[in-house]
C-alpha cells in the first residue's frame, strides 16, 4: 500500500502536470520537478468537494490585441449562488473591448472598469437565475475551503482548444472589507486581488491540507480577458472557468488556512531623484534600488501610482530587446499593499506567478544583515515565433518554504526579449502563505458551543474528560 505521502505527491504531480501549470516543489531538494502526465480530474483528500463552471463568451476576436487590449468581461458574482447554479453562462452581450464604444447590454460590477471609463451600471442580463438567487437569499452562510482553479479555452463549439494562446488573463478580486468582517480571528491580506491566472499558467491546485477560507456569501469580482498576438483571421473564443471547493462541514481530514500576498514590479516613471532614491535606501539597505521604465502602450491610465517619496509608478511597463532586469523593493514606500509583507514568520505553499511573454524568471530575494538569498525562483518559457508563453512554474509545498518576518524583501524578474522590437511587461507573485491566526468564526459550526461537549477540558459527573473526535478535527487548523 503507498503512503498517504506518497499519494499526496503523485495527485499534485498529476494534477499539475499539464500545459501551463507543470512543477511541484520536492520537499527534498527544492527544485522544481516537471512532470507531463495528462490532467485527470482533481481529487482532495480533505473531504467531498463541489464545483462552480463558468461558461464565458463567445469573444469575437477581430484583430491582434496586445496585453490588455483585449475583449474582456468583468462581473460580480456571490460564491453560493454560483454553486447552486453549479454552471453560469457570461454571455456575450456582455463583452466589451477597452476603449470602443459599448453595446448597451454592459456589465459593471463593484469595482473600477477594465478601461477607467465606463459608468457603473446594473446588467440587463440575469447571469444567476432569480430562482436561484431567491433560494440562496435565506440560506445559513457557509464556510467552504478554495482548493482549485481552472482555466480552458475553448472554440466556438465548445471544443478545447490546444493551448492559451488565446487566453490574456483572468483574475479574480475580494470585499477585503466583508471578508475582514466574516474572518475577524485571521491574516487580513492588503490587496484585493488574490487569483490571477494567465498563459502558461492557467490552473492551479492547492497542497493537501490546505485551502482559502470562504464564506458562502462573498462576492468576488471575476474578469475575464482574450488576447490575440497570432492571428490575422477573426476568430470566436469561450473560456471556461471551474472552481472546486470542499465544505467545512464535510470535512474528513484537517485543512489549514491561507492567507496571500500579491507583491509586484513596479517602475518608475517619472519624479525619481537622488534624495528620493537615497531615502529609499533607508528602508532597504541591501535591496536594489526600484528600476525607471517606460509605461507600456497599451497600460491604462488609472494603473500609474504614485509612492510615498512622490514618485510616479506603474506595474505595466516596456522591456526594450535584450536583457533586462527589473527590481521593486517589497515594503509601504512602493506600494501601500505591501505595508504589513513579512510582518510574522509564516510559511509560503503555493506561488502563482503573473509575467509576460520573453520573462525568464521571477525571484523573490530576501536581505537580512548584509546578506542576500532567493526565497522562490520561478521559471519561464516563451514561445518566440507566436509571442505566447508556453509554460510557468508553478511552486506547491506542503512542508513550506519559510518567510521570515523581520528581513527586507524584493521582486525581481529578468526579461530576454529576443523580438528584436519592445515588449510590454508585468511581474508579480501571489504568495499562498500558512494563517497562523486563523480561528474559525462563530458562523461556521451547525449550534451554539457547548464547552463539556467539545471536550475543553471540564469533567463530566463520571470524573472523565469528554472528548469528541469530529468536534476536535473541525476545530483544526
Amino acid at each position: 500500500m503507498f503512503s498517504k505521502q506518497f499519494k499526496t505527491w503523485l495527485i499534485l504531480l498529476l494534477w499539475l502536470g499539464s500545459p501551463g501549470t507543470t512543477s511541484v516543489l520536492a520537499e527534498d531538494n527544492a527544485q522544481p520537478i516537471r512532470a507531463s502526465q495528462p490532467l485527470p480530474a482533481a481529487t482532495h483528500d480533505e473531504g467531498p468537494t463541489v464545483t462552480a463552471e463558468m461558461m464565458i463568451g463567445p469573444f469575437d476576436l477581430k484583430k491582434k490585441y496586445r496585453s490588455m487590449e483585449g475583449p474582456y468581461v468583468r462581473v460580480p458574482l456571490k460564491i453560493g449562488d454560483m454553486l447552486a447554479a453549479k454552471s453560469v453562462a457570461i454571455p456575450a452581450s456582455l463583452i466589451k473591448v477597452p476603449g470602443a464604444a459599448q453595446a448597451e447590454n454592459t456589465m459593471s460590477g463593484s469595482g473600477p472598469s477594465m478601461n477607467g471609463t465606463d459608468a457603473n451600471q446594473t446588467p440587463e442580463v440575469q447571469v444567476i437565475p432569480e430562482e436561484v438567487t431567491r433560494k440562496t437569499a435565506h440560506q445559513k452562510r457557509e464556510l467552504l475551503w478554495l482548493k482549485s482553479v481552472k482555466m480552458e479555452m475553448l472554440d466556438e463549439n465548445d471544443k478545447p482548444l490546444p493551448d492559451a494562446e488565446f487566453f490574456c488573463h483572468a483574475t479574480i478580486d475580494v470585499d477585503l472589507d466583508f471578508r475582514d468582517q466574516v474572518f475577524p480571528d485571521s491574516e487580513h491580506p492588503a490587496n484585493m486581488r488574490h487569483i490571477v491566472l494567465t498563459q502558461g499558467q492557467t490552473q492551479f491546485a492547492f497542497p493537501e491540507g490546505f485551502g482559502l477560507p470562504v464564506a458562502s456569501d462573498e462576492n468576488w469580482n471575476f474578469v475575464f480577458q482574450t488576447i490575440n498576438r497570432t492571428s490575422e483571421l477573426p476568430r470566436r473564443v469561450k473560456e471556461r472557468c471551474v472552481l472546486t471547493f470542499v465544505k467545512d462541514s464535510e470535512l474528513v481530514y484537517p485543512i489549514k488556512a491561507l492567507f496571500w500576498y500579491y507583491p509586484m514590479v513596479n517602475v518608475v516613471v517619472d519624479r525619481n531623484s537622488r534624495d528620493r532614491v537615497t531615502a529609499e535606501r533607508r528602508a532597504c539597505p541591501d535591496c536594489s534600488t526600484i528600476s525607471d521604465g517606460v509605461p507600456a502602450p497599451s497600460s491604462m491610465r488609472n494603473m500609474i501610482f504614485t509612492d510615498k517619496l512622490g514618485r510616479s509608478e506603474i506595474g505595466h511597463w516596456v522591456v526594450p530587446p535584450g536583457v533586462h532586469t527589473y527590481s521593486s523593493p517589497i515594503n509601504a514606500i512602493t506600494s501601500k499593499t505591501n505595508l504589513q509583507f513579512a510582518s510574522s514568520d509564516t510559511d509560503i505553499h503555493l506561488v502563482l506567478t503573473h509575467v509576460h511573454p520573453f520573462c525568464e524568471k521571477c525571484v523573490l530575494v530576501q536581505h537580512s544583515n548584509g546578506q542576500s538569498k532567493d526565497i522562490v525562483t520561478v521559471r519561464a518559457k516563451t514561445n518566440a515565433k507566436d509571442l505566447t508563453l508556453s509554460e510557468i512554474d508553478t511552486i506547491s509545498s506542503v512542508q513550506g518554504i519559510p518567510l521570515e518576518a523581520g528581513k527586507n524583501y524584493e521582486l525581481q524578474a529578468t526579461y530576454n526579449n529576443t523580438s528584436g522590437q519592445p515588449q510590454d511587461s508585468m511581474a508579480g507573485m501571489a504568495l499562498y502563505c500558512t494563517d497562523n491566526s486563523f480561528v474559525r468564526p462563530k458562523w461556521a459550526f451547525a449550534g451554539d458551543m457547548n464547552e463539556a461537549y467539545c471536550g475543553a477540558g471540564e469533567s463530566n459527573r463520571s470524573g472523565k474528560r469528554t472528548h469528541n473526535t469530529h468536534k476536535t478535527r473541525r476545530s483544526s487548523g
